[in-house]
C-alpha cells in the first residue's frame, strides 16, 4: 500500500525541484548569452540572415523590405520604395503637390523605415535573446497553455468543430465572425505580465509597421508553449470548420505573428484601413478602460460593410476572426487604453499556391 510522504520527504521533493528551475533558468540564460554574441558576430560580419531566421521573425517573402511601406506623415500610406531615386520616378506627381519640406519629410520617413526593416531580424534576435537571458516573469505559469486560459464557450466550440459538428458563430458579415476566446483570469494575468515587462526596462519590438506600441510575443518567449499549440490544436481546427476560413488556408494555417497592440491617447489611437499579412486574423479583446474604438470592416467599396463595437461584443476575451485579406480599420479611442492581442495566422501551402497575401507572388517567398 502507498504511504503518504513524510514532512522531511516533502521538503527534499520541494529543494530538489527548486533546484532544477533555478537550473534550467540558469540554462536559459547561458544559452541566450550564446544567442547574443552570435548575433553581434553577424552583425559586425556583415552576413545576412537566412531565409530561415526570417521567417522565424515573421517574415515570408522578400516583398517585406520594399513593399507596403507605411507612413503617417506628411501623407499617411502605404508605399513601395526601393530607394529614393525609384521612388522619385514613380511618385513624381505625388511628390510635386507637396512642399519642399514635406517631400524631403516624405523621403526621410520611407528612408527610415526601409532601414528599419533591413535591421529587424538582427535587432529582434538580440531582443529575444536579452530577454530570455534578463527577465523574471510575473506569471510564469502563462508560457504554458492550459485549457483554464481558454473561454469554456471556445472549448465548446472547438469540440464540435473537431467533431464535425459545428454551429457558426455569430457574424457581422460574411466571413467575419465574433466569438469569446480567451479566459477573463488569462486576460488579467497577460495584461500584468505585460505591465511587469514594460516597467523591467527590457527593450520590446514594434508589433507591426502600422502600430507603434504593444509587444511581439514572441520575442517574450511565448511562442513554442502557448502560441504554437494554440494554433495546431484549438485555431487550426476551428478555421477549418469554418468555409470562408478554410477556403483561403485556414484549414493548413501553420505558423503565425502573434503580438499585442496598445491604443492610448497621444499614442497610437487608431489605425487607418489596411489588410493583414494574414490568411486569417485572429484579434481579441484583453481589456483595458477604454472608450470607442470599434473595428470597422470593409468590402468592395470605401464605405464600412460592418463595424465591431468591443463593449458589446462581449467584453474582455472575446475577439474577432476574419480573413486576413478583409480590410478593417480601428476607430479612435477617446479615452482610456486599449489593449489587443492579434495573432496573424499563416499557410505555407497556401503562399506557395496563391502567392504571398501583400504582393502576389510566388517566386519571393522565403
Amino acid at each position: 500500500a502507498l504511504r503518504p510522504l513524510g514532512s522531511e520527504q516533502r521538503g527534499t521533493i520541494f529543494l530538489n525541484l527548486a533546484w532544477l528551475r533555478t537550473a534550467a533558468l540558469a540554462l536559459r540564460r547561458l544559452i541566450s548569452r550564446g544567442t547574443l554574441a552570435r548575433v553581434a558576430l553577424a552583425q559586425r560580419l556583415g552576413i545576412p540572415p537566412s531565409a530561415a531566421t526570417q521567417r522565424q521573425h515573421g517574415i515570408d517573402c522578400a516583398c517585406y523590405y520594399t513593399e507596403n511601406l507605411f507612413v503617417r506623415s506628411p501623407v499617411e500610406g502605404h508605399f513601395c520604395f526601393e530607394g529614393r531615386t525609384a521612388f522619385e520616378r514613380r511618385e513624381r506627381p505625388l511628390l510635386e503637390s507637396l512642399s519642399f519640406e514635406a517631400r524631403d519629410e516624405l523621403l526621410s520617413m520611407l528612408e527610415a523605415e526601409a532601414a528599419r526593416r533591413r535591421g529587424i531580424v538582427p535587432a529582434a534576435a538580440a531582443r529575444k535573446a536579452r530577454v530570455a537571458a534578463e527577465y523574471s516573469p510575473l506569471h510564469p505559469e502563462l508560457w504554458t497553455l492550459c485549457e483554464r486560459w481558454l473561454h469554456r464557450d471556445f472549448v465548446a466550440l472547438v469540440e464540435q468543430a473537431r467533431a464535425g459538428e459545428l454551429r457558426r458563430p455569430p457574424q457581422l458579415a460574411p466571413g467575419i465572425y465574433t466569438l469569446p476566446v480567451f479566459s477573463e483570469l488569462f486576460c488579467r494575468l497577460l495584461t500584468e505580465e505585460l505591465a511587469h515587462f514594460g516597467a523591467s526596462g527590457l527593450p520590446v519590438g514594434q508589433p507591426n509597421s502600422m502600430n507603434r506600441h504593444g509587444a511581439l510575443l514572441d520575442e517574450l518567449g511565448l511562442s513554442a508553449g502557448l502560441l504554437d499549440p494554440l494554433l495546431s490544436d484549438w485555431l487550426r481546427p476551428l478555421c477549418a470548420a469554418l468555409p470562408p476560413l478554410a477556403a483561403a488556408g485556414g484549414a493548413s494555417i501553420d505558423h503565425h505573428k502573434a503580438f499585442v497592440v496598445a491604443y492610448r491617447l497621444g499614442e497610437d489611437e487608431s489605425l487607418s484601413m489596411h489588410v493583414d499579412n494574414a490568411e486569417v486574423t485572429l484579434n481579441v479583446n484583453l481589456g483595458g478602460g477604454f472608450e470607442q474604438g470599434e473595428l470597422l470592416f470593409y468590402g468592395r467599396t470605401a464605405h464600412p460593410l460592418a463595424h465591431h463595437d468591443w463593449h458589446d461584443g462581449g467584453g474582455v476575451g472575446h475577439g474577432v476572426l476574419h480573413l486576413g485579406a478583409q480590410a478593417h480599420a480601428a476607430l479612435p479611442i477617446t479615452s482610456g487604453e486599449r489593449l489587443n492581442l492579434v495573432i496573424w495566422m499563416r499557410s505555407r501551402a497556401r503562399r506557395r499556391e496563391a502567392g504571398c497575401p501583400m504582393c502576389g507572388q510566388t517566386d519571393r517567398l522565403l
